[in-house]
């Protein structure tokens, strides 16, 4: 008989930028309007347009942590553990 355990992991995340790297962000966002290849782009610009682009930038951080999140199941399965995680809920909360 194999063994099977679940776990719910919930943790806050605080992202800060300073106001260069929050110009340079502008830049690549403004460059980004000119020239969209894929939804994923075109949704980063939408929320831009219509939100801000702090909006912009929170679906960016959103986007990136559930990536982050998915590949570390990758890495942590092994011949011996295997490891699945759900999808993960990405919320922004102030």
């Amino acid at each position: 008989m194999g063994i099977n355990k679940q776990f719910r992991v919930t943790f806050d995340v605080t992202a800060t930028m300073s106001n260069e790297q929050e110009q340079e962000f502008l830049e690549d966002l403004l460059s980004l309007a000119y020239g969209v290849d894929d939804k994923r782009q075109a949704h980063i610009v939408t929320e831009a347009i219509t939100k801000g682009h702090e909006a912009a930038l929170a679906f960016v951080m959103q986007s990136g942590l559930r990536e982050a999140i998915k590949d570390l199941g990758k890495e942590l399965s092994c011949s011996t553990v295997t490891v699945r995680f759900s999808p993960a809920t990405v919320r922004v909360t102030k």
